[in-house]
């Protein structure tokens, strides 16, 4: 397998963990890879947005805010100060 292959299972794996299974069928039906952790759509804290391979089944530009907030902080990306802050914009 190679490396990418293994990022692309690691964060897919991470993001259907969230409260045990609770959006799999989400995360499965959306093109989740390493690159989308440097990408402004999914991680606000990155500086760069860019098209890349997923266009129409991007994670960041399906999910809603609050959900991808969510999201973030339960794999910790995000502290829950910087989550709920989110919520109240």
């Amino acid at each position: 397998m190679s490396e990418t292959n293994s990022s692309e299972s690691d964060l897919n794996l991470l993001l259907c963990c969230i409260d045990n299974g609770r959006f799999k069928s989400l995360i499965d039906s959306l093109s989740v890879d390493n690159t989308c952790l440097n990408c402004k759509s999914f991680n606000e804290k990155k500086n760069s947005q860019y098209r890349c391979r997923v266009m129409g089944s991007c994670i960041g530009a399906t999910l809603s805010k609050d959900l991808l907030s969510y999201m973030l902080w339960k794999i910790e990306l995000k502290t829950q100060e910087e989550h709920m802050a989110a919520l109240a914009t």
